[in-house]
């Protein structure tokens, strides 16, 4: 792994400014990757250039003040050419919803189980299936 891996974990660990700036960061891409094909090419242009000027300080090692002057001008532009979400509350609860409910398994005890393939060196690699 290279020394600047090393230095960005460092500094995430231990910068509370540099994973604010990453969250910040990624939460910009994503509203603009959803809204980029209502949005004209000039504001995505504009967003993505706030974008990379804060992705040069975070990683030319500036301090802290410098970081946050920069995430307050990708803040500044993004809040001016991307558009909000309407019922923003109300979408983040329903994307929240749909996380935890894709993520937590149903158990289904009336059903026939589930079935697991696992490797066996009997059989020629075929494996085999084994009921829960």
């Amino acid at each position: 792994m290279s020394l600047l891996f090393w230095l960005d974990l460092f500094r995430w660990l231990f910068s509370r400014t540099f994973r604010k700036a990453g969250e910040l960061g990624d939460t910009v891409q994503k509203i603009l990757d959803h809204q980029r094909d209502v949005l004209p090419g000039a504001n995505i242009a504009t967003v993505e250039a706030a974008l990379a000027a804060l992705k040069k300080v975070v990683r030319s090692g500036a301090d802290a003040a410098a970081i946050k002057a920069q995430m307050a001008s990708l803040e500044e532009e993004a809040n001016r050419w991307l558009r909000p979400y309407p019922n923003a509350d109300f979408r983040e609860y329903a994307v929240m919803f749909l996380e935890i409910a894709i993520l937590i398994p149903v158990d289904d005890r009336h059903g026939a189980g589930i079935i697991i393939v696992v490797d066996s060196q009997q059989g020629g690699g075929l494996g085999k299936a084994a009921a829960l």
